[in-house]
């Protein structure tokens, strides 16, 4: 018994890595282009070719830790609700 709830354990961690990383991707992915529609970025062609630009950048970085915290917060939110 004690062997199966650790093996649940970690593939319930794993998930959750996989899934704050993804949050992460896809955040400075979007924050990146909101940044470009700003016109804080030079040398971006939508959707996939990323240029410079600091101000796009620095969003970028934010929202990707905006991401991995939202998706953390909905991991806790899940557990606390299950009980």
């Amino acid at each position: 018994m004690m062997i199966v709830r650790r093996r649940e354990a970690v593939v319930h961690r794993a998930f959750r890595v996989l899934f704050m990383v993804l949050g992460g991707i896809i955040g400075g992915w979007g924050g990146y282009w909101i940044g470009h529609l700003a016109g804080w970025s030079v040398d971006a062609e939508w959707p996939w070719e990323i240029g410079g630009g600091t101000g796009a950048v620095l969003l970028s970085i934010g929202m990707a830790v905006a991401g991995v915290l939202l998706v953390d917060l909905l991991f806790w939110l899940a557990t606390r609700r299950r009980g």
